[in-house]
């Protein structure tokens, strides 16, 4: 996530796990920063109301034992396109985990059947271009 951040400019980054790095005053995961921050941002808000506005899809997941974690420029292609696809109603997610020899692969859909198909198809597609 810290390598994603930096490459991308960003400042906040979390993963499902919990896990939260804010760059502009720390650089490792910081469960107490991250309830602050979070705390700050609600603005006398409850946290259901702030999270209203995020739309919640069913998931998928697999993580997908691989050769070598360099997604490759054709797999890179087909999440854009995939994600494109989706216009906004779900997303691919597909990242090389830091701690084992796999990448993990989320699925984001309007229905779990959706969600669970778009995870096997980029899953295998991860198996044919990783190994």
């Amino acid at each position: 996530m810290l390598e994603a951040l930096r490459a991308n400019s960003g400042l906040l980054g979390g993963e499902q796990s919990g896990h939260i790095i804010y760059l502009k005053d720390h650089v490792t995961g910081d469960g107490l920063a991250a309830a602050l921050l979070l705390c700050d941002a609600l603005q006398g808000r409850t946290l259901a109301e702030a999270a209203a506005v995020l739309p919640r899809y069913p998931q998928a997941k697999e993580n997908v034992r691989v050769a070598t974690k360099t997604l490759s420029d054709a797999l890179v292609e087909e999440i854009s396109r995939v994600n494109a696809e989706l216009d906004g109603n779900g997303r691919i997610l597909v990242r090389p985990s830091g701690t084992e020899p796999v990448v993990r692969v989320l699925a984001e859909a309007e229905s779990p059947q959706k969600a669970q198909e778009l995870c096997a198809r980029i899953s295998a597609l991860v198996t044919r271009e990783l190994g």
